[in-house]
């Protein structure tokens, strides 16, 4: 690693990218003068948003960014192409890829397939455009647009039932209730509902979860 007094065009490199640019109001009610940000003595790196803002060597960038990108899409401005090597070089070495001999193991306790329960949904959150945001919610024209519960079934089950759609029902979730209307969406496989988030509106209900229907 380069020592702190490394520079590029005499600059050291900004930690902080421009959309930090709010940083002085973070501590207005405290001072309107910007205190002065904590000095590095151990690397070429700065606690700030001026510097050097080209491309940093591979093992010494703090960030991926670049005008007009996305943060993920950005990291292509740093490689010789999409999906290419780091211009530059690659700062690290492989250490290992396996284990006494076996692969790593990053995830386990993988659950199964889902399987549907006779008698009962699993049931998940169903996130509108307008009503599944609390402080939004609360203004008129928002409001104005933010339907009555619902919850969604595919047609068979609907019919397993022996409801129609826009009938009222009651879903029943760790015996917490809430009443809405049915509605198909054939996406959904057997065994699984998705109920509406209006916030705030009624009881608070913990999805995913196994509830049953009830009709009203």
């Amino acid at each position: 690693m380069p020592s702190t007094d490394f520079r590029l065009l005499n600059e050291k490199i900004a930690r902080q990218s421009l959309r930090y640019s709010g940083r002085t109001a973070m501590a207005a009610n405290i001072s309107v003068s910007e205190a002065r940000p904590p000095q590095d003595d151990d690397s070429p790196l700065a606690f700030t948003m001026e510097g050097y803002r080209g491309i940093a060597p591979p093992y010494i960038v703090p960030y991926y960014w670049s005008p007009g990108w996305n943060s993920v899409q950005a990291m292509n401005k740093y490689m010789d192409e999409p999906e290419g090597s780091n211009q530059g070089g690659n700062p690290g070495v492989l250490l290992f890829i396996e284990r006494n001999g076996l692969p790593l193991d990053f995830y386990k306790n993988i659950p199964g397939f889902f399987k549907p329960e006779p008698g009962k949904f699993l049931v998940v959150p169903h996130h509108l455009i307008f009503g599944s945001e609390e402080l939004s919610s609360n203004s008129k024209p928002v409001s104005e647009l933010i339907p009555e519960p619902f919850l969604l079934v595919n047609e068979k089950e609907i019919k397993t039932l022996r409801i129609t759609e826009n009938d009222t029902i009651k879903l029943i979730v760790d015996q917490i209730s809430i009443t809405g209307k049915i509605k198909v969406e054939n996406s959904l496989p057997d065994g699984m509902a998705a109920m509406s988030v209006i916030s705030p509106s009624g009881a608070f209900m913990d999805l995913p979860g196994w509830g049953r229907i009830e009709n009203v």
